[in-house]
């Protein structure tokens, strides 16, 4: 297995924390709502996620770092609509942001995972367009009913 107290080990657990908490953010959200504490949670466990992904021996420009980028992105476009009260964008944002999650996980899972790592590679192809059909459907979902809550809501806090 791997040792939790290695810079893989904590970026892997806080990273399995993180998409449990997203998975429950996105949940929220199709009720038209967001809990102040288990977003914040989420977010705080996203971005250690992602800057925590550049501390790795890197050697040049991989998958790996661009997704990290366009995490950090997505997460700087969260913090900005979440100040703002711009529901549909912190909305769409927290959904990206747990779908990176998702999507790590399942390339990490067939890269680590001995049978899943045995499978061709249209196998991996497929997984991850099914996890990209279910987000697209999920957030769409998200966003319009998050998007037309009261202002009021965990956006303003």
């Amino acid at each position: 297995m791997f040792d939790p107290t290695t810079l893989v080990g904590i970026h892997t657990i806080v990273s399995l924390i993180s998409l449990a908490l997203g998975l429950g953010v996105v949940a929220e959200l199709l009720g038209a709502h967001a809990g102040k504490i288990v977003t914040g949670l989420f977010l705080a466990t996203a971005l250690f996620t992602s800057v925590t992904g550049f501390l790795f021996p890197i050697n040049g420009p991989t998958p790996a770092l661009i997704v990290g980028v366009i995490a950090l992105v997505v997460l700087a476009l969260v913090f900005a609509a979440q100040a703002k009260g711009w529901r549909k964008t912190y909305a769409a944002g927290l959904v990206i942001s747990a779908y990176f999650l998702a999507f790590v996980t399942v390339a990490q899972s067939f890269a680590k995972i001995p049978t899943l790592k045995a499978m061709p590679p249209s196998a991996f192809a497929a997984a991850e367009g099914v996890l990209l059909v279910v987000f697209i459907g999920i957030g769409f979902l998200a966003t319009r009913a998050y998007g037309r809550g009261p202002a009021a809501d965990a956006v303003a806090a």
